[in-house]
């Protein structure tokens, strides 16, 4: 898909929305700011339940033969963001599928070792209440969303710095619809006419990543990304 809008020279999205909010923007801020000091770790959680009258044959995204499970509907923002805070491919991966079925899996749990001292958590879920949050720590503080994916609120966004001593500081940013962002943002880029040459990495990344969790949970050992 890349490869095909690269040659057309037209533009590519993932339509991964909360990158394009503002509040995003912020957190980015914060990060490169060295508030945090080092980033050692992040943690991320997506999950929801799914309404008891959906059944796997009426929604695609229960069915395993078609691209199906939690890992890929929501592990996939957890994926991404731990991609999006670090910069760059983990060097290993290993993965937790549950059930441990040839079934769409209702819930999964990954870890991805970036470096000896950075690294990630995630779990995503079909089978737990509603949670999108993320914390991301560092040698100095840490910075926590508890709606990373899609606000609580819309005219409400906000997210957390804590320094060492546990002092917290909520830091609000601009109100916005983060589809009406990601639209807005895409038509300046094909109005602009400039094609990025990375524009879809960090999703070619991301879908690599959950492949190899794929593979790691089937085979229950670390999958290396480095080879």
């Amino acid at each position: 898909m890349l490869t095909v809008c690269r040659n057309a020279k037209v533009c590519f999205d993932e339509g991964v929305m909360w990158y394009h909010h503002p509040r995003a923007a912020k957190m980015q801020s914060v990060i490169a700011s060295g508030r945090l000091g080092q980033i050692r770790r992040v943690t991320s959680a997506f999950s929801f339940p799914w309404q008891s009258t959906v059944k796997p044959e009426d929604e695609y995204r229960l069915r395993a033969e078609e691209g199906g499970g939690s890992l890929m509907d929501l592990g996939w923002y957890c994926i991404g963001a731990s991609l999006w805070v670090f910069g760059s491919l983990p060097e290993s991966v290993l993965g937790r599928q549950t059930p441990a079925a040839p079934e769409a899996d209702e819930s999964f749990s990954g870890w991805l070792h970036f470096s000896e001292h950075q690294e990630a958590f995630f779990d995503c879920s079909r089978a737990m209440t509603s949670r999108r949050w993320i914390e991301i720590a560092g040698t100095e503080g840490s910075l926590v969303c508890d709606d990373f994916t899609r606000p609580w609120k819309e005219d409400k966004c906000r997210f957390w710095v804590h320094d060492a001593q546990g002092n917290a500081e909520v830091v609000e940013s601009a109100t916005d619809n983060q589809e009406t962002c990601m639209i807005e943002n895409f038509s300046r880029r094909v109005l602009s006419g400039e094609i990025d040459p990375e524009q879809g990495k960090r999703a070619l990344q991301t879908q690599r990543v959950v492949e190899s969790l794929q593979l790691s949970a089937r085979d229950r050992q670390p999958v290396d990304l480095q080879s």
